[in-house]
């Protein structure tokens, strides 16, 4: 059956609330509610399960759901590493596009601003690992453009010191080597679509 895209990336989250249940079978108002579904997309789930029927109820056996939904851990995989393959494409893509640079976000720190800075600013915090993350508080487009631009700076100073710490949790080459491939490609498909719809 289509792998149900609504509630696929949820996969995990869904599994402990399947465990936690203490009923032996779910009813279609379970998987409504647990998968956060309509009622003929759940009535889909169920018949894909081969539901019996008791006393007037279509039921699941609760087992039977979770050899499932554990079954489907890989094609959740493949397409949480598709999606967030097919964003960095679209952004890498849409950073290639000249534009002028809105008003809203162009530079706020003099040459003085930015030499005074040493450390990230107040709610910006990178925690290391594969992939690294940058957390970024932020209450408006303007406050956000400010942090970048700080980052930027403060990155700029202590180079050697972020480099020590995020670069020790990169992929092995062939590893990046095939995500960039996969990632061109996605690259070529956006710009030809762009292409074709221009405006």
């Amino acid at each position: 059956m289509p792998f149900p895209k609504t509630w696929l990336f949820r996969l995990d989250e869904i599994l402990a609330e399947v465990r936690r249940l203490e009923s032996s079978c779910l009813e279609r108002e379970d998987f409504m509610s647990i998968f956060r579904v309509k009622r003929r997309a759940a009535l889909l789930l169920m018949k894909a399960l081969d539901p019996q029927s008791i006393q007037g109820r279509w039921l699941v056996p609760k087992g039977e759901v979770i050899r499932w939904l554990e079954s489907s851990r890989p094609v959740a995989e493949r397409e949480i590493s598709r999606r967030a393959r097919w964003s960095r494409s679209i952004q890498r893509v849409d950073l290639e596009r000249p534009r002028g640079l809105s008003p809203l976000l162009t530079a706020r720190l003099s040459p003085a601003e930015a030499g005074r800075i040493t450390a990230f600013p107040a709610g910006a915090v990178l925690t290391p690992g594969h992939p690294s993350v940058l957390t970024i508080e932020f209450t408006s487009v303007t406050e956000l453009a400010t942090k970048i631009l700080q980052l930027g700076a403060a990155i700029s100073k202590n180079l050697d010191q972020y480099v020590a710490t995020i670069e020790p949790f990169t992929v092995s080459a062939d590893a990046e080597k095939a995500e960039e491939e996969l990632e061109q490609m996605d690259m070529a498909n956006i710009r030809d679509w762009m292409d074709a719809h221009p405006g």
